[in-house]
């Protein structure tokens, strides 16, 4: 496996990335790392803290860690030649994910505007009652 393979263009003929572009471009989360590798996000940690991925850095102000997949082929986690499809299989989790984080907060929102209708039928029927009453007054 030749873990420093480089293509001078990062683009297939048709425009789609190769597998050098998704491991020169694409890092990853604790984890993704480990759904991605198959392993527990503690081997990943412990890893790290083996400096097993020298390129790794930390985020901003949450301190999160992104992994190169370049790390990851260089420690052997995964095989270059299957990084475009571990990739694709990975998007394709988070595009899940995040259709049913979605599907969740649309569910509340139907939860909350029903709610809202109960409210505004029980306020239209007092204001009506209300104003009965001042017709009552109105007529005595």
């Amino acid at each position: 496996m030749s873990t420093n393979r480089t293509t001078p263009n990062l683009t297939t003929p048709t425009g789609g990335l190769t597998d050098s572009a998704y491991a020169e471009n694409q890092h990853l989360t604790i984890t993704e790392v480990a759904e991605l590798c198959g392993v527990s996000r503690d081997t990943i940690k412990r890893r790290n803290r083996e400096n097993k991925f020298p390129k790794a850095w930390q985020t901003g102000e949450d301190r999160h860690w992104l992994i190169p997949v370049q790390d990851l082929v260089a420690a052997g986690l995964i095989q270059y030649e299957r990084v475009a499809r571990a990739l694709d299989s990975l998007e394709e989790a988070r595009d899940r994910k995040e259709s049913d984080s979605r599907a969740v907060q649309i569910a509340e929102l139907i939860t909350a505007s029903r709610g809202l209708q109960n409210q505004l039928t029980q306020a239209l029927a007092e204001i009506e009652f209300l104003h009965s009453l001042v017709q009552v007054s109105r007529a005595v």
